[in-house]
């Protein structure tokens, strides 16, 4: 008898982790003036841990607007 059991080779658990860690990154970029999209890419193309810090360097879209109605 065969059994139909699911096997993932480390290559897909690999791949599908990265997937999942820049969905991350991503959302947290949503409410950056780099916004989802762009995060998503930048953490996809370089690595999760990449596009976290490059999404934490950018700023806030809430202070952007807070310190242009101060001028």
């Amino acid at each position: 008898m065969e059994e139909n059991i699911v096997s993932l080779n480390y290559a897909e658990i690999f791949i599908s982790i990265w997937i999942i860690l820049s969905l991350f990154v991503g959302v947290i970029g949503y409410k950056n003036k780099i916004g989802f999209s762009l995060a998503l890419v930048w953490s996809i193309v370089f690595s999760p841990i990449v596009g976290l810090l490059i999404v934490l360097r950018y700023e806030r879209v809430k202070k952007i607007f807070e310190r242009k109605s101060d001028v």
